[in-house]
């Protein structure tokens, strides 16, 4: 891995998802002036293929990542800045079964934690359990988390078809968890009622938003602009997420409820 670098503080942040093979990828890149570029990630075959190919981009400083198996190809998170000495990585923590990536980062001298997720394409909650057991080992998280999540937090509004289908459980058992770690589908609050997608399913010819950047409420106000770009390459849109986060400390708002560790059937 190759040395972190980040920039100054009161820069502006971009951090872009692409759900192509690294389908829970966080890019923290700063902007100019209009539009920045998005830089098109491969499709790599492997964890290793995808390191080295990371390595080899100019604008990657920094590379972490799952292993990856035949059933997922594994999570990674990107870091991109031209300034050294603003991001320090502290802790990277990852899942057994390759659903998810924990780093705990130090940006310009305030904690959070980022959270790469790739849910499993039928209702099983249990790598969402585990998640959640890593993530209450932490204390007073600042959270920003972005994931191919594979189920609706809507049935109504995150769906073209809304012929009811009942509520899944990691519907339920994810939505739970943001209630507990104070979390916010940043682009719902911000669109109300509109309707977007993510992800179109070629097989039963159908449109969902499941790929989302959820965010801890004490960051709403960071958020100057989150959209999902068209998709040309992939059955997933990219959701990209414009931040700018000030020169003052993260208050302390928001207190998880430990009594309740979400360990029971939902």
């Amino acid at each position: 891995m190759c040395a972190p670098q980040f920039l100054r503080p009161d820069e502006r942040w971009k951090a872009a998802g692409a759900a192509l093979w690294c389908r829970a990828a966080l890019d923290l890149r700063r902007t100019r002036r209009g539009a920045a570029r998005i830089p098109l990630r491969g499709n790599s075959g492997s964890g290793s293929t995808s390191e080295v190919w990371a390595k080899q981009a100019r604008w990657v400083q920094a590379f972490v990542c799952t292993e990856h198996n035949y059933h997922t190809k594994g999570q990674a998170i990107l870091f991109k800045g031209r300034q050294q000495g603003n991001v320090v990585i502290l802790e990277v923590r990852s899942d057994t079964a390759v659903r998810w990536v924990v780093v705990k980062v130090q940006l310009n001298g305030r904690n959070f934690v980022l959270v790469g997720y790739y849910g499993p394409n039928c209702d099983d909650i249990e790598p969402l359990r585990r998640l959640f057991s890593q993530l209450l080992e932490f204390s007073d998280p600042v959270i920003m988390t972005l994931g191919d999540f594979n189920v609706v937090l809507d049935n109504e509004l995150d769906r073209d078809n809304c012929k009811s289908r009942g509520t899944p459980k990691s519907q339920q058992y994810l939505r739970r968890m943001m209630k507990e770690f104070g979390l916010c589908d940043i682009w719902r609050q911000r669109v109300g009622n509109n309707r977007d997608f993510s992800f179109f399913n070629k097989k039963y010819r159908h449109s969902s938003r499941i790929d989302y950047f959820l965010l801890d409420l004490r960051l709403r106000e960071a958020v100057k602009k989150i959209v999902y770009l068209p998709s040309h390459l992939s059955d997933h849109s990219a959701v990209v997420l414009d931040m700018i986060f000030p020169q003052r400390t993260i208050s302390n708002r928001w207190t998880i409820d430990r009594s309740l560790p979400l360990d029971q059937e939902v």
